[in-house]
């Protein structure tokens, strides 16, 4: 082997060794990290020392800032504290940098991706590098899952069966710092007996991490327990927290830029949800409100709002379990849009099957998704019918104004109150693919494929968690086909 290429493959074993020796310092035991550069320098040959003069320059402070960096995340910190140490000794010794940079920053992620080297001032960049350096690493790989929800885990647990290699051929990125998706952030009173039926995850039974008789456990403590077993059982490469900024098409490849890094990928598994983009509508005089103005995602307690009186606009299932759980604690008074439609039978197999094709047809079409409660109505549960006999599910239509103290229809009436509680649902976290220009005029997106997850502009992308596979049931099917789609797009399996 080459003096370059073999000094540059021994520096990838180096910084595992590197790593181990930061980790051991963040740890309090004597990890050496300063003297294991040293002996790196003064072991590879054909290895100039100025570029690992970087890892411990007094000037530079390169260690102290791995070590911060890896303090604070012990898993990727130090990745991500190496980018800058990467850039910066490209600068000083740029053609052995780029041809070891790949391999190094391999070696960091520890999740068997390759890398790219370009300089930091490519049209690509959407933001300028805070290197001191004209060189970033792009992370490639072949499909990216952007979201670690139901929806994501249930694309990434398929990818894999298909005989996709975790970190080689997909990767998942996720925005929160721990695993559960949207449910860690739900609102104490929401659980296990109260929320609608989480859906087991593809090869792991909710039963199997928590006990069916738990029902009184919080949805925002079970679920995400769940995820996070299961995350760990199927050893899925879920990269957190990384929030996508963008995705723009770069020919045969997708260029996803984050906070964090910056990645290259053949395909697109979107499975972001709608947690991200709470949706509140327009109404006159909102600014002048001198109440609180708050939505679903707000929502912590009802006592919260003990001795105020309460609006809650919305005629969905959250509006409805809100409304309840205030209406005990203090007065409310419930609009909305359209009169509610509440499903006294049971809700059957064919009520599911039609609910699901009805919101399928529209985004085939390009239209915006419908509410699938619109199609199934409100199920009324034991709580519902309580609530019902004690007088609160007296619904008035929507005010047409909001004043200082209060709302006020049409007609002239005003009701006072001291909190507007939108309930009004949420909309497709879709921003980050705006560059990809996947919309249509009115704002629907034309689906195609088996289960309505492939963007009829570009099969190279799929939305799982969009439309029809909202639900958690959906979302595995859906999650299912997007992988196996996508995957023999690509050319990944035959």
């Amino acid at each position: 082997m080459p003096p370059r290429e073999g000094a540059i493959d021994r520096l990838g074993n180096a910084s595992r060794e590197l790593i181990a020796a930061l980790s051991g310092e963040v740890s309090g035991r004597e990890g050496g990290a300063l003297r294991v550069a040293e002996r790196i320098a003064g072991e590879i040959e054909g290895f100039d020392r100025t570029l690992l003069r970087h890892l411990w320059d007094e000037e530079d402070l390169i260690i102290p800032l791995l070590l911060e960096r890896t303090r604070d995340d012990p898993e990727f910190g130090c990745p991500f504290a190496a980018r800058g140490v990467d850039r910066a000794a490209a600068g000083v010794v740029p053609a052995l940098a780029e041809d070891g940079l790949s391999s190094r920053a391999s070696c960091l992620m520890a999740l068997g991706m390759s890398a790219d080297l370009e300089p930091s001032d490519s049209p690509d960049t959407t933001e300028p590098s805070p290197s001191r350096g004209d060189v970033r690493a792009v992370f490639k790989v072949d499909v990216m899952v952007i979201g670690a929800g139901q929806a994501g885990l249930s694309s990434a647990y398929h990818l894999q069966n298909l005989g996709l290699v975790a970190g080689r051929n997909y990767l998942v990125l996720d925005k929160s710092p721990e695993s559960g998706g949207a449910w860690q952030y739900r609102w104490p009173s929401l659980t296990l007996s109260t929320v609608n039926r989480t859906h087991d995850l593809p090869g792991m039974q909710f039963s199997d991490v928590i006990e069916p008789g738990l029902t009184e456990v919080r949805a925002s403590e079970a679920v995400p327990q769940y995820f996070a077993a299961y995350e760990r059982k199927f050893r899925l490469p879920v990269y957190r927290p990384v929030a996508v900024k963008v995705v723009c098409d770069r020919g045969d490849r997708f260029r996803i830029e984050t906070d964090r890094e910056t990645f290259s990928a053949r395909g697109i598994i979107n499975a972001t949800g709608t947690w991200e983009t709470p949706y509140i509508p327009s109404y006159p005089g909102a600014d002048r409100f001198l109440g609180r103005q708050l939505h679903t995602r707000d929502y912590r307690t009802a006592d919260a709002f003990a001795g105020q009186h309460v609006v809650v606009v919305g005629g969905g299932i959250s509006a409805l379990q809100l409304l309840d759980e205030i209406s005990r604690v203090t007065s409310t008074t419930w609009v909305t849009k359209r009169e509610p439609q509440f499903r006294e039978r049971p809700f059957t197999a064919e009520d599911g099957r039609a609910a699901v094709a009805m919101v399928e047809d529209r985004v085939r079409q390009g239209l915006i998704p419908g509410s699938v409660v619109s199609v199934t109505g409100i199920p009324l549960s034991p709580a519902l019918l309580a609530a019902r006999e004690r007088g609160v599910l007296k619904r008035l239509p929507m005010f047409s104004e909001i004043t200082e103290r209060g709302v006020r229809w049409a007609d002239g009436a005003e009701q006072r109150a001291d909190v507007i509680l939108w309930c009004t649902g949420f909309r497709s976290s879709l921003d980050h693919l705006a560059p990809l220009q996947i919309r249509e005029e009115k704002g629907g997106i034309v689906m195609t494929g088996r289960l309505a997850t492939q963007v009829g502009k570009d099969p190279r992308i799929h939305l799982v968690g969009y439309g029809p596979s909202a639900s958690t049931i959906g979302a595995n099917r859906a999650g299912a086909a997007a992988a196996r789609e996508l995957a023999g797009y690509l050319g990944l399996v035959s």
